[in-house]
């Protein structure tokens, strides 16, 4: 019985801790079945790439990125979307999905929309700007600039 314990409680603490940015080696692009057209403009563009983190917090459900408004892609753990972007403002939002397991049955479209969080973005031409993606420990998802 105690050498089943102490193996439970590790796996328990593991489940609240944060989620961490992912090795580039690890890192794998969005498979196109979970990607979405983005509306294509003229001019200037830079490129975005948002990363999403490895670890427990919320690594169970897919999380999504919204470009302007606009479904961009549903990411899991370690993967990552690359948009062209026209120079500009631009906001991209972190959103949870209805999904696989669990996350098809405990999240509704309205629930999702209520958790959502924004970021503003200005996009420069020629640059490229990395975000990462993950769950906080209260359970909202974030998109923020990575270092």
């Amino acid at each position: 019985m105690k050498s089943l314990a102490i193996p439970l409680l590790l796996l328990a603490l593991s489940g609240c801790m944060p989620t961490k940015q992912a090795p580039p080696t690890e890192v794998k692009d969005v498979p196109a079945d979970r990607l979405f057209p983005l509306e294509q403009s003229q001019g200037p563009v830079g490129t975005v790439t948002v990363t999403r983190d490895v670890g427990f917090v919320g690594g169970g459900c897919y999380l999504g990125v919204m470009v302007d408004g606009n479904i961009a892609a549903h990411l899991d753990r370690a993967e990552r979307l690359t948009v062209l972007l026209p120079e500009g403002r631009h906001v991209l939002t972190a959103t949870p999905v209805q999904g696989r397991g669990l996350c098809k049955v405990l999240q509704s479209e309205r629930v999702n929309a209520a958790r959502r969080r924004s970021t503003e973005i200005f996009v420069q031409a020629g640059a490229t700007q990395p975000y990462r993606l993950y769950t906080s420990l209260e359970e909202f998802p974030v998109i923020e600039p990575a270092l």
